[in-house]
């Protein structure tokens, strides 16, 4: 008999992948051309079918696998300012100003390259659909072959790994904090899960209806309630022993 907790259940279907090399990291481009350019038209297709920013050049990239069809599904980024590269900032100062959100997280000061943010969060769309779509599909389709009962029910975990991914990422790096812009649902989502996501600043209008959030990563785990805490530690975990050449650079540093 299966374990039935959060945290098998998700490593049952899936798993989570640093993208520390360039095939890893074309993947990830790959994926965001496909929902960002292609699928929601937000950014312009191009004949090399990759979605690059200038923020990934300072990023840590995640790609999510589903392990029964061996394909990377999805993908997120943490954006992470290098402390010497002040000239670099976070993809939300183009719609905040530094003293706003300064103020908003009670700091007197504040300085990119103390803090990360979610970005750049992409899963494909055939994963997203929710049962009766999948279900309503030709039984000779490609992607209704691959799909098990429990596949479909665990979707929703998708988007959740990859939020904790780099949750975790930015525990991992010391980030004093995680800022989100996301639609209120999402806020919502994390916070069911006991994550201190805290929604600060207006609501903006971009690509529908969005909002700055922020997180202490220090204080995830202590926060996560039920099975969502295991899940967090088990991702946690996997993360550390793949970046365990960023962690030594860090080591180096200090």
């Amino acid at each position: 008999m299966h374990d039935s907790s959060l945290a098998n259940i998700f490593q049952r279907h899936f798993h989570i992948r640093y993208a520390n090399n360039q095939h890893l990291k074309n993947q990830v481009y790959k994926i965001r051309h496909k929902v960002y350019c292609e699928e929601l038209g937000w950014e312009q297709e191009n004949k090399q079918l990759i979605e690059k920013d200038k923020y990934d050049d300072f990023s840590h990239h995640f790609l999510i696998f589903h392990k029964a069809s061996n394909q990377a599904i999805g993908c997120v980024r943490l954006v992470s300012p290098q402390f010497l590269a002040l000239e670099q900032t976070l993809p939300c100062e183009l719609f905040y100003p530094q003293e706003d959100m300064a103020k908003a997280i009670n700091q007197s000061h504040y300085f990119s390259s103390n803090y990360g943010e979610v970005s750049r969060l992409a899963i494909l769309s055939s994963f997203r659909r929710r049962k009766r779509d999948i279900c309503a599909q030709s039984s000779s389709s490609q992607i209704f072959r691959i799909y098990e009962k429990e596949d479909l029910r665990t979707f929703p975990l998708i988007s959740v790994g990859l939020y904790l991914s780099v949750i975790a990422c930015a525990d991992i790096l010391k980030n004093k904090g995680l800022f989100i812009v996301a639609a209120t649902a999402l806020s919502k989502k994390l916070s069911r899960l006991g994550a201190p996501i805290k929604p600060i600043l207006n609501t903006i209008e971009h690509r529908g209806e969005r909002r700055l959030n922020f997180i202490l990563a220090e204080n995830v785990q202590k926060s996560l309630v039920g099975g969502s805490a295991d899940l967090y530690s088990k991702i946690k975990h996997d993360i550390s022993m793949q970046m365990s050449d960023v962690k030594r650079e860090l080591l180096e540093i200090a």
